[in-house]
């Protein structure tokens, strides 16, 4: 509720400064007393009328849907008109009457100004904190109320450490042995040495079940 004042009096400071902002722009165009004042202030022609067309972009640019950034460049571009023009008329000696035009844009120029950059703020408040919290209050059969907060946050995953399977295989020594099922020579499976490695490894071992009797032969 406070934002959307906050949008109201934006465009309500916002349009009577365009207002007055573009009526001085025509009249510095159109009005031989307004040309008469410039002169009066020492600035050549080319200048009073390259000054009312920049307003006119900058008025522009004011109210439409332009970016951030370059709404920052109008502002201060008006910023320095305003101030500009305050310090022109005191240079010379005028009165409040020939600066109060000017200074009362400036009011108008802060108001717009400070308005702006409140709504821009409001706007950047969601993507920088944290995550949003919903409460949701429900009564309870004793006839209590208990509230309860659903948290949404972003879920992280870490990356999964390196697994390396390592498989060995059995180096195959001849011997002569006697199988319990059937009587013959067999061949006994040794298992050969096998180097870790320095990654986590992960080792399956199969057991291979017989019984045999070793002969030594001697020389």
């Amino acid at each position: 509720m406070r934002t959307k004042r906050i949008v109201i009096g934006y465009w309500l400071v916002t349009a009577l400064f365009t207002l007055q902002m573009g009526f001085t722009a025509y009249a510095q165009l159109r009005l031989p007393q307004v040309a008469a004042a410039f002169t009066h202030l020492g600035f050549p022609d080319y200048f009073r009328v390259g000054l009312s067309w920049a307003k006119f972009v900058g008025l522009v640019l004011l109210v439409a849907p332009a970016p951030a950034r370059l709404k920052e460049w109008v502002y201060a571009g008006f910023a320095f008109d305003v101030a500009a023009a305050v310090l022109a008329h005191l240079a010379v000696g005028d009165g409040a009457a020939a600066w109060g035009w000017p200074a009362g844009t400036g009011v108008l120029w802060a108001a717009s100004y400070f308005l702006w950059r409140r709504l821009q703020t409001r706007q950047r408040a969601p993507a920088r904190g944290g995550p949003a919290a919903e409460r949701v209050a429900a009564p309870g059969r004793d006839g209590l109320s208990y509230a309860s907060s659903t948290t949404a946050a972003p879920s992280s995953t870490a990356s999964p450490s390196l697994t390396r399977i390592a498989v060995t295989l059995p180096a195959a020594v001849a011997s002569t042995g006697i199988s319990i099922f059937i009587d013959s020579r067999m061949t006994t499976v040794w298992p050969s040495a096998t180097v870790s490695p320095t990654s986590t490894s992960i080792f399956q071992t199969v057991p291979v079940m017989c019984a045999f009797t070793l002969v030594a032969m001697g020389p």
